[in-house]
């Protein structure tokens, strides 16, 4: 009787070992497709529609059956705080912090032994949350970069707040070589054209080239040439040949709106005031020397320049005022200079930094064909 009682427990001991381990490995079977998929779809996403999509191929390749378990239901598209280690489950605000999360719950798992005791299946749960990283170019020259003497290029987000703590997510890129001479620094990446290379100076992040080269669209003006703001242009500004030309330390403001300009020039500490989105094509030369562009928003993407020529771009900037905007001139080689704080991105032809320029790159203003590549990983 005893003997018999003895070999009842241990059959019912072993079969619960057995059930235990398919459980294991059922909940193991789903975590590890469950991070696959979020990882795969945080890579590539804009949208829930794309990221279940995305999933559920990932999903079907890891787990029996495992597209079928993948629904927006249980899929989530938003953002990740890296610093504050919070998901939030809404639109990407920036193109670094785009985040996915899937979670599952109550996926039975079978067993073999526990109808023995009327038990057949327990409930097995996983969740994953990836983000993606986007290694991304701020400052980009398309055929060669140089920064001399003690430049220094960092990062932040402006979405996310006004400049306060950089990052080291600054990326300055080329389809050349990135010759950093002297003491210029880069927190972040200094990432060259297949076949270049990027040396000198101090780089926190990677020197690895990239594996293609960095392609810049031609700029689209539209119908600025016909539809602009122009005629808002200040009378101590305009130069009566369709350009704006202002100098003798006078300062006036830009109202707002789209300028269609032959010429953008700024010389003996004269100051333009921005206080609103105002986008400026310029078909000859922008030169701002010893002057100022104050954009009282401080957001870059407020003050938007668009080269459209083949000339020189000068941006020497003068006093205390700060630079907040960006510059697509991928035609021109650009120098910027001077000793005011630099916000935003820059793609030219050439690049040249020269002195003490600090230069912080916004990652909320990335140019769409600056990104070189989309880093995903699970962050819980």
């Amino acid at each position: 009787m005893v003997l018999a009682l003895s070999t009842t427990v241990i059959l019912v001991l072993s079969g619960l070992s057995v059930d235990l381990g398919k459980v294991y490995l059922t909940r193991l079977q789903l975590q590890h497709m469950v991070d696959a998929s979020a990882v795969a779809a945080a890579a590539h996403t804009p949208s829930l529609d794309q990221a279940v999509s995305i999933a559920k191929g990932i999903a079907g390749l890891n787990y029996p059956n495992g597209s079928g378990l993948i629904t927006a239901g249980n899929t989530q598209v938003g953002s990740w705080d890296y610093k504050a280690h919070i998901f939030t489950p809404a639109p990407p605000s920036s193109l670094i912090n785009k985040a996915v999360r899937i979670t599952l719950t109550g996926k039975p798992a079978s067993l073999i032994f526990g109808p023995l005791v009327g038990i057949s299946t327990i409930n097995v749960d996983a969740k994953a949350t990836a983000a993606a990283q986007s290694v991304t170019c701020g400052v980009t020259g398309i055929n060669s970069v140089t920064l001399k003497g003690n430049p220094s290029v960092n990062s932040y987000d402006s979405s996310q707040g006004p400049y306060n703590v950089p990052s080291s997510n600054a990326g300055v890129c080329s389809n050349g070589d990135i010759s950093l001479i002297g003491n210029p620094t880069i927190y972040g990446n200094a990432i060259p054209g297949p076949g270049h290379t990027a040396t000198g100076g101090t780089v926190t992040g990677t020197r690895t080239p990239n594996t293609q080269p960095l392609n810049f669209p031609a700029i689209d003006v539209g119908n600025a040439a016909t539809t602009n703001d122009n005629s808002k242009i200040p009378l101590a500004a305009n130069d009566g040949k369709g350009g704006i030309s202002l100098s003798g330390k006078k300062t006036v403001s830009l109202p707002p709106g789209t300028y269609y300009l032959e010429n953008f020039g700024l010389t003996g500490g004269s100051t333009i005031n921005i206080t609103g989105l105002t986008i400026i094509f310029v078909t000859g030369q922008l030169d701002v020397n010893g002057s100022a562009v104050v954009n009282s928003t401080t957001l870059p993407s407020n003050l938007q320049f668009f080269v459209t020529g083949s000339q020189a771009a000068n941006m020497d900037l003068k006093g205390t005022p700060t630079f907040f905007g960006s510059i697509y001139a991928p035609q021109s080689d650009l120098k910027l200079a001077g000793t005011p704080d630099y916000y935003g991105t820059v793609v030219a032809k050439t690049v040249l930094m020269n002195g003490v320029v600090a230069f912080h790159v916004d990652q909320n203003d990335i140019y769409p064909g600056a990104i070189v590549r989309v880093i995903s990983r699970l962050v819980e």
